[in-house]
């Protein structure tokens, strides 16, 4: 079961039977819980009671909103003894509350924004202790806890924000199917997603450098996590029916497309029948949604044919690989190297403009 949850105290800081009744009727079934700062009547997390823990477990539970992460924003490097020493202990509490409460983590975070080389080196072994003292209290208690890092900010419309990290997480090979997510959540204003697998993810076994084939000309490292290989495609006939339609469709713009000519688009088909048409500012991240919005319905990638608006470099072709679909259509050339690719794991490239 996939849950869609929020960072609780984007709506505020209220009562916790109060809170729960907002979250359940907002739609969601999971909660990120900063209790300090959600919680009416908690200041910070050295001085929660029994009674508390006990109203918050059962406001939560009559909402049937599950506690999914239980937050204890802290700066686990500072550099500071004193202060990191209290950062990790207001942790090492959190998870005794985890446990009370039934959240299934507890989280926290790297705390620093962008830093100088030198400033990422000192504070590291810093964060790393911090972490080997956590996850000892952790083992004792049986827990689990996670750190997120708050320095890598995507860049995409704010639509359909939980399909884009299910899209992307298959197409970036994190994940081969929706049963592995247990959990996704989206903060209220939009800004940031949490996602829970059912696993954890192996380490890469090092890092290399990707330019990726987008316009910002940014660097970025290659997956940290170990992939699994590329597989062929399903191989399934494409009437020219089908890609018609697509083309047409197409052709015509979406929504915000009509509006501003400054975004891309793509398409999913399956059947004949057009299911999904995602817009975004990037292309990779359109593919994205309209590959998250068949893993969230549950429909069958293999028997879908994707369309986008974008050019299709070698990158673009990896992630319909691992979509599994069985053909591509793009109004653009692709690559030399993306037909390459293509026809290793027998991906249909089609290139097919309006009439």
């Amino acid at each position: 079961m996939t849950r869609i949850g929020c960072r609780a105290h984007d709506y505020g800081k209220l009562p916790a039977a109060e809170l729960a009744a907002v979250l359940h009727a907002k739609g969601y079934t999971g909660a990120q819980l900063a209790m300090p700062r959600g919680i009416a009547g908690i200041a910070d997390f050295a001085h929660i009671t029994e009674e508390q823990l006990a109203e918050i477990r059962t406001a939560f539970a009559a909402q049937d909103v599950e506690i999914s992460v239980l937050s204890c924003y802290q700066d686990l490097s500072a550099p500071d003894a004193d202060a990191r020493r209290a950062a990790v202990d207001a942790v090492k509490r959190t998870l005794g509350y985890a446990k009370v409460l039934g959240a299934k983590m507890v989280g926290s975070e790297t705390a620093w924004g962008p830093c100088t080389d030198e400033e990422k080196a000192a504070r590291r072994p810093l964060m790393l202790d911090s972490i080997a003292r956590i996850t000892e209290e952790a083992a004792r208690l049986d827990a689990v806890f996670a750190v997120e890092s708050v320095d890598v900010h995507p860049l995409c419309t704010p639509e359909l924000l939980p399909q884009l990290a299910l899209g992307r997480l298959l197409t970036e090979g994190w994940i081969t199917s929706a049963d592995e997510v247990e959990r996704v959540a989206v903060c209220a204003q939009g800004l940031k997603i949490s996602v829970q697998l059912c696993h954890p993810l192996a380490a890469a076994e090092q890092a290399g450098q990707e330019v990726p084939s987008c316009c910002t000309d940014n660097l970025t490292l290659a997956s940290p996590v170990r992939l699994p290989p590329l597989a062929p495609v399903p191989q399934r006939e494409i009437p020219a029916a089908w890609v018609d339609a697509l083309a047409d469709a197409m052709g015509q713009g979406l929504p915000l497309y009509r509006a501003t000519h400054a975004v891309h688009s793509c398409l999913l088909l399956r059947a004949g029948r057009i299911l999904y048409r995602c817009e975004d500012l990037g292309r990779h991240n359109a593919l994205d949604k309209a590959v998250g919005c068949a893993l969230t319905e549950g429909v069958p990638l293999a028997e879908c044919v994707l369309f986008t608006s974008g050019r299709v470099p070698v990158d673009m072709v990896r992630k319909a690989i691992r979509a599994g679909v069985p053909a591509l259509v793009s109004k653009s050339m692709p690559t030399v190297q993306s037909l390459e690719l293509a026809e290793e794991y027998g991906l249909k490239l089609f290139i097919r403009q309006k009439k």
